[in-house]
């Protein structure tokens, strides 16, 4: 999943909404890897960011999933031509437990460093 993140990061003299790109691995509900992506200088050269991201994370991970779900139209769109291209199977699924459990503890977590900013 990509998303934005609700606190403010300071970088280069000018805040903005940093976005995460979360992979969870589906069976052990894991997860794999998780970068911050900065939509500077604009939001498409951030989508292209988020695709060569998770590439590096599937290469991380050590192994080739046989599949790739995403909870968003957008990530499908995003992803439809690398995962073709690779051979790795692309579907939506709008309910990932491991997901949206790893998104709820980064959100409690940020909660508990920044109480005054996400008030």
């Amino acid at each position: 999943d990509l998303f934005m993140l609700p606190t403010p990061v300071m970088e280069g003299g000018r805040p903005f909404f940093p976005y995460v790109l979360l992979a969870v691995e589906t069976e052990s509900q894991m997860m794999v890897g998780a970068d911050m992506l900065s939509p500077n200088p604009s939001l498409e050269a951030m989508w292209g960011l988020a695709v060569n991201s998770l590439m590096k994370q599937v290469v991380k991970a050590g192994f080739r999933p046989q599949e790739i779900k995403v909870a968003s139209d957008f990530m499908y769109s995003l992803l439809e031509a690398v995962t073709d291209e690779i051979g790795v199977n692309l579907r939506r699924s709008r309910r990932m437990k491991g997901l949206e459990e790893a998104k709820a503890s980064m959100f409690e977590h940020m909660m508990n460093m920044y109480p005054d900013d996400l008030a």
